[in-house]
């Protein structure tokens, strides 16, 4: 029994911690949106060391598929997701 609480509780942990990410990651995309950065990001930003290993298409693909993540916990999945979070 004790390794089942133990299982609850880490999940519920993190999914505390994702549903914050998530938080922060739509003002982000509101950021990202409002300064229209799908057409004005520069290139030279993914030719930095911090940032080579993707490319800008791959950053933008990957902002388009955040987006799809909120279309489907906006579709229930998010309140029952919401529902698992620590108290």
């Amino acid at each position: 029994m004790s390794n089942q609480i133990v299982f609850v509780t880490n999940f519920r942990t993190h999914i505390t911690k994702l549903l914050s990410e998530i938080i922060e990651l739509n003002g982000l995309k509101a950021q990202y949106n409002y300064e229209d950065l799908g057409n004005t990001l520069s290139s030279s930003v993914f030719d930095t060391d911090l940032h080579k290993d993707i490319t800008l298409a791959q950053f933008i693909a990957g902002v388009g598929s955040f987006d799809s993540v909120i279309t489907l916990l906006s579709q229930g999945h998010g309140t029952n997701i919401s529902r698992l979070r620590n108290s």
